[in-house]
């Protein structure tokens, strides 16, 4: 008998072995064998993606000057207290019928 494998029956031997390599990387699931003698396999799941919530971002905070000891009776927004007009405005939009308005307040009180 001869024992020589033809290039025939060596391009199928490689060929199964590519698509077995590739069958078992492209599955989702992933087995372990344990440390103990016997053979068997146990199942272990790909870790599950778990999305994480963003963490909340604190809001602008207002650029204020620091607080004067006496604040005059006549300011009852307390205009004097912030450092811009822009500032003033935001916090108090609602009070005033557009930003002119806020600003004429903020420039004669502050």
């Amino acid at each position: 008998m001869d024992n020589r494998i033809s290039l025939g029956t060596v391009a199928v031997i490689v060929l199964v072995l590519i698509l077995l390599i590739a069958s078992c990387t492209g599955s989702s699931r992933t087995y372990s064998t344990s440390s103990s003698s016997s053979s068997r396999r146990t199942y272990r799941p790909k870790a599950t993606y778990k999305a994480t919530t963003p963490k909340p971002t604190t809001a602008a905070k207002t650029t204020r000057k620091p607080k004067a000891t006496s604040k005059p009776k006549s300011d009852p927004y307390n205009a004097s207290d912030y450092a811009h007009a822009d500032d003033f405005y935001y916090d108090h939009w609602d009070d005033f019928v557009d930003f002119e308005e806020a600003e004429d307040y903020y420039d004669s009180h502050s």
